[in-house]
């Protein structure tokens, strides 16, 4: 193949993609997350003040998009940093998530 060749056949498989919207997408995803995090803290403290109770359910939430994000990620590049990422993640939802339904029953009775 030539050099012309290859930079066409370049330049229409990316002609359709518009890489300046996708960087921007990544960054409102990440700015997105950590605007739920701060969110999700300030009413975990403010939960705890006022009722002295810890909503673990809120944090499960957060951390379960934490999660599905390195999964998809580290399936998509396989990069062992982010299935290291992953898997910290999903052990922390699944503690969030069992600490959550602990308190639940522990309200009910």
């Amino acid at each position: 193949m030539q050099k012309e060749e290859i930079l066409a056949r370049s330049r229409s498989e990316n002609k359709s993609k518009d890489l300046v919207s996708a960087e921007t997408g990544k960054t409102a995803e990440r700015i997105g997350l950590l605007v739920g995090v701060i969110l999700g803290g300030i009413i975990y403290m403010a939960e705890m003040i006022v009722d002295g109770k810890q909503n673990f359910g809120l944090w499960a939430v957060i951390c379960a998009v934490n999660a599905g994000q390195y999964i998809y990620s580290s399936v998509k590049l396989r990069k062992k940093s982010d299935l290291l990422c992953a898997v910290i993640w999903v052990i922390i939802t699944a503690t969030a998530t069992t600490q959550a339904i602990i308190t639940i029953y522990k309200n009910r009775l």
